[in-house]
């Protein structure tokens, strides 16, 4: 979007602020000032924010659950396959809001059902006019042979019965005039009810195929949400066993130490064992008071393309976390070897870890 063009808007849930270069709004579910859990955002660049990765994944971080930390884009240990997953789903609602805003314009010219019920109360009236005029005919037509009849027995009457001949002749002339001006009207009606319906059935078909499209896509995001989880939970497991292969040596390496020590009778047993089962102690404190969290995998909740189907949210845990997701942020920073592309997906290493 260009800088002349820029769009702005204040949303419901919260107000204004600037973050950088760019103008932040602020909302519920996120927080960028002083009032909690809002913020905002406006794109100011000259292209289109799904074609801006960076700018598209540090928009739609701020879509989570209440009491959720995230950390900025940059400094999560998967940036590249976050911002990717981000990019699609962006890319999937746009294409939504897209179709969406056409098929309104599309809904905005179809006649309302009162504009319908308006042809309909017209085609009753008309027809009802019409079957009244036919019902007069028959009367003026009886009316005529009758004054005929009278005409031929009081020549005297003939001048007067004469004159009303005419004008019943003219209003039945006119009636019939009205009749087929009523057939014409009745028949152009039928016509564009039959238009309109077909139009009616063209884009309610049209609907249905854009659920179907739109359930696709979710279908395929939830595929790349499993994969990618997957990946996450195999890192994770290679990390917890190399974590705990690293202490057995080192445990290890302090058990040689202590032989020789002992053997060259530079510990005092007597002296050492109390002070060893205190250290021991305190580090199963310390153990305790740790959390760890685990990574369990679960599937994105797809719903069928009904209008009776009922949207499911996504499994989370007793703080309304999603599960599968570290709820204490990234942990980029405990891997200071860096990043090590692995399987299709951006993993971090430890210091002393070898890429596989």
């Amino acid at each position: 979007m260009s800088a002349d063009k820029q769009s702005s808007g204040m949303s419901q849930y919260g107000g204004r602020g600037s973050r950088g270069g760019e103008t932040v709004f602020q909302f519920w579910w996120g927080s960028a000032g002083s009032r909690p859990f809002h913020w905002s955002y406006t794109q100011d660049r000259d292209h289109p924010i799904v074609e801006d990765e960076a700018g598209l994944a540090n928009l739609l971080r701020h879509i989570k659950g209440r009491n959720c930390q995230m950390r900025g884009v940059k400094n999560m240990a998967e940036a590249a396959a976050y911002a990717d997953m981000m990019v699609k789903e962006g890319q999937a609602i746009a294409a939504t809001n897209k179709l969406v805003a056409h098929y309104e314009q599309r809904l905005s010219k179809v006649p309302s059902a009162s504009e319908l019920e308006e042809g309909k109360t017209l085609i009753q009236e008309l027809t009802t006019s019409v079957k009244d005029g036919q019902e007069h005919e028959v009367s003026f037509q009886a009316e005529i042979e009758r004054l005929k009849m009278e005409l031929s027995t009081s020549k005297d009457l003939e001048k007067g019965y004469a004159e009303k001949i005419g004008l019943m002749e003219m209003e039945i002339g006119g009636l019939q005039v009205d009749k087929q001006t009523a057939r014409n009207q009745i028949h152009c009606l039928e016509q564009r009810r039959e238009e309109l319906s077909k139009r009616v059935m063209e884009l309610t078909s049209t609907v249905q195929g854009a659920k179907k499209a739109v359930h696709d896509a979710k279908v395929e995001l939830a595929a790349a949400y499993s994969r990618l989880l997957a990946g996450i939970k195999e890192k994770w497991v290679a990390k917890k066993e190399y974590t705990m292969l690293e202490g057995q040596a080192a445990e290890v390496e302090s058990n040689l130490a202590l032989i020789d020590q002992i053997t060259k009778a530079a510990i005092d047993l007597t002296v050492e064992r109390p002070r060893l089962q205190a250290e021991l102690d305190d580090l199963e404190a310390h153990c305790k008071s740790k959390k760890v969290s685990d990574f369990t995998l679960s599937k994105l909740d797809i719903p069928q393309v009904s209008e009776i189907s009922v949207v499911r949210p996504m499994d989370v845990d007793e703080q309304g976390m999603p599960i599968g997701l570290d709820e204490f942020g990234s942990n980029k920073d405990a891997f200071p070897r860096g990043l090590v592309d692995g399987s299709g997906i951006v993993f971090a290493t430890p210091a002393g870890e070898l890429k596989e």
